[in-house]
């Protein structure tokens, strides 16, 4: 996500500020290095949703309320976060968020999820071509050619594996072993 940030950069001469934060910070810390550094150009906030390196989990619907209160949108890099610990999507309110299936949920390489706020379906283009009959179907953002169906059928073979362990217990395991690390610091 950062190279493609870096990408626009180049190509569109667009300005990137990072966020910059100490680990481990809080999630009112976090909420405060992003709401000083909007501006009146910010366009776009971008942040993850836990990191991968550090587990920082951050407040995703409260960044995700400054954002549209001010007119930004919210773009959360969710990657970590699916099937790592439980949420509900819908209670984050950004107005998009992408996982890769294959991390924590343990579905093949190459799934993943788009979610798209629905008032956001229709203004946002899909990477592949879609025909116009869809311009407000959620379902235009999963034209992408020729798959092997295989991959997307064994979605629900992962997710009724993580179902049989539970959101819960791997959540467990997660704050243990963060908890153990901040010990070991």
């Amino acid at each position: 996500m950062l190279t493609t940030w870096d990408q626009r950069m180049r190509r569109d001469k667009i300005k990137v500020t990072r966020i910059q934060f100490p680990v481990p910070t809080t999630a009112d810390d976090l909420y405060q290095r992003f709401e000083k550094a909007i501006t009146p150009r910010t366009k776009v906030l971008h942040f993850c949703h836990i990191t991968n390196l550090t587990g920082q989990l951050f407040p995703v619907q409260r960044l995700s309320r400054l954002a549209r209160q001010r007119g930004i949108v919210t773009v959360v890099d969710g990657a970590h976060a699916l099937a790592q610990f439980p949420f509900k999507l819908n209670e984050l309110e950004m107005d998009y968020y992408g996982a890769s299936l294959h991390k924590w949920l343990l579905a093949p390489t190459g799934t993943g999820l788009l979610y798209v706020r629905k008032d956001r379906i229709a203004e946002t283009w899909p990477l592949q071509a879609a025909p116009e009959r869809q311009n407000t179907d959620i379902r235009k953002f999963e034209a992408i050619g020729t798959h092997p169906a295989g991959i997307r059928a064994a979605i629900a073979e992962a997710l009724a594996f993580h179902q049989a362990i539970g959101a819960e217990r791997k959540a467990a395991l997660f704050t243990w072993r963060v908890e153990r690390e901040r010990r070991r610091l």
